[in-house]
């Protein structure tokens, strides 16, 4: 599924999906925002740096839903847009910023 653009690189797109409960701690927010940062930041740096594979990430988060629909949602949105991987946390659970990146260097 993954792609490659003109230059010859392969375009590898990870959506990162949540459910939400909608009552999750600071730390958990705070936490998600700089796993979000970093993901977009490594985005940025191989695009700019022509890395090959190169990561785009998207996020999704479905809210206020019975958790396992959520996911199952979560999952057709992946297959509709054509991801190559999901990343799926809980929304009130704390990630090493770096978890995307751990993940994909075992594909």
């Amino acid at each position: 599924m993954s792609e490659t653009n003109g230059s010859g690189e392969q375009v590898v797109k990870v959506l990162w999906g949540t459910p939400s409960e909608s009552h999750i701690a600071w730390q958990s927010y705070e936490n998600h925002k700089d796993l979000a940062f970093y993901m977009g930041a490594k985005q940025m740096e191989g695009l700019i740096l022509h890395q090959n594979p190169r990561y785009e990430f998207y996020m999704k988060s479905i809210g206020r839903s019975f958790t396992p629909l959520a996911r199952e949602q979560l999952c057709e949105e992946a297959v509709k847009h054509n991801m190559d991987y999901i990343l799926m946390t809980d929304d009130d659970m704390l990630y090493p910023r770096d978890l995307a990146f751990r993940l994909l260097a075992h594909k």
